[in-house]
C-alpha cells in the first residue's frame, strides 16, 4: 500500500476543497503538518467520543470520522517519508500530548479550533480519499 501512497502528495493536493488549495503552502504538506493535523483529529475524535452526546448517532460519526482521518494523515506522512508507520504514531502522540498541554491556557481550545480546524479537517478528509484511492488501486 505505501507504493500506492508514492503519489499521496499531487492526489491531496487535487482532494483539498478550492478555497483551501488557494491558501495552501508547500508546509501544508510537510510531515510536521501532516503529524500536527493527524494529533487534532485525534483530540476531537477523543473530545466527541467523551462528550456528554457521545451515544448521538451524529456525534458517534463525526467522532470516527476524526479518527479516521487522523489515521489516514498518519499513514500518508509515512509513505511521503519512508518513515515506519509506528514512528509516525509515536511522532503523532507526541504531538497529542503538547497540544493537550497548550489548551491549559486560557481561550487557548478557541484559538487552536478557530486557526486549524478548517484547514486540519480538509487536509484528514484529502487524506483519508487518498488512501481509499490506493487502497482500490
Amino acid at each position: 500500500m505505501i507504493s500506492g501512497l508514492a503519489g499521496a502528495t499531487a492526489l491531496i493536493a487535487s482532494s483539498v476543497s478550492g478555497a483551501a488549495r488557494a491558501e495552501m503552502t508547500s508546509d501544508d504538506l510537510s510531515y510536521a503538518r501532516l503529524t500536527y493535523c493527524a494529533a487534532l483529529n485525534v483530540m476531537l475524535g477523543q473530545a466527541l467520543g467523551a462528550s456528554e452526546d457521545k451515544d448521538k448517532a451524529e456525534v458517534k460519526a463525526q467522532s470516527d470520522i476524526f479518527i479516521a482521518q487522523a489515521a489516514a494523515l498518519t499513514m500518508v506522512a509515512a509513505a511521503m517519508n519512508q518513515i515506519d508507520p509506528r514512528e509516525v504514531e509515536g511522532d503523532v502522540l507526541a504531538q497529542h500530548q503538547a497540544m493537550a498541554q497548550s489548551l491549559r491556557r486560557d481561550g487557548a481550545p478557541e484559538e487552536l479550533l478557530q486557526r486549524d480546524l478548517g484547514s486540519c479537517n480538509d487536509l484528514g478528509k484529502a487524506a483519508y480519499e487518498a488512501v481509499e484511492s490506493a487502497n482500490k488501486g
